[in-house]
């Protein structure tokens, strides 16, 4: 089980609340850049009985993510463009897809992403004024980053 930012304490917080018949089924819980908890529920036993159960990933520049506090590990996955899971980071429970299928899907070609980008200029343009500058300056970040990989 798991979720994205609030959905991944969701994730968490289900887990440590469910009958314990259920708990038992549970085999990982993903929290992607969840904001964590306050101390006191995790120094609860509840927590304690999910714990080792949880995948915690954040992006680089997470801010979301660590709000609050946290006990379990985490995994800060970076890449040129952001937030990028792994193979491993993601359940296939019950699918046919392999990690080769996975990284032919995941694959970032460097040239794509720059041609990609460089074509968003022309929209900025014609937007002008009406664009908000943080927009335009994380475009110039991000195709920094891109080139600079």
């Amino acid at each position: 089980m798991g979720g994205h930012s609030k959905g991944g304490n969701i994730a968490v917080y289900s887990a440590m609340e469910c009958d314990s018949s259920i708990q038992s089924r549970i085999i990982k819980i993903y929290s992607h850049d969840g904001p964590g908890f306050k101390e006191d529920i995790l120094k609860g036993g509840k927590y304690e009985l999910i714990k080792d159960k949880i995948y915690k990933i954040l992006p680089q520049s997470s801010i979301v993510g660590m709000l609050l506090h946290h006990q379990e590990d985490y995994v800060v996955v970076e890449t040129p463009i952001g937030f990028v899971p792994t193979y491993e980071q993601l359940n296939w429970t019950g699918l046919d897809f392999s990690k080769e299928q996975f990284e032919t899907v995941t694959a970032q070609d460097k040239e794509q992403w720059i041609k990609e980008l460089e074509s968003h200029t022309e929209l900025f343009n014609k937007l002008g004024e009406r664009l908000p500058a943080a927009l335009k300056a994380r475009q110039a970040a991000l195709l920094e980053a891109v080139k600079s990989a």
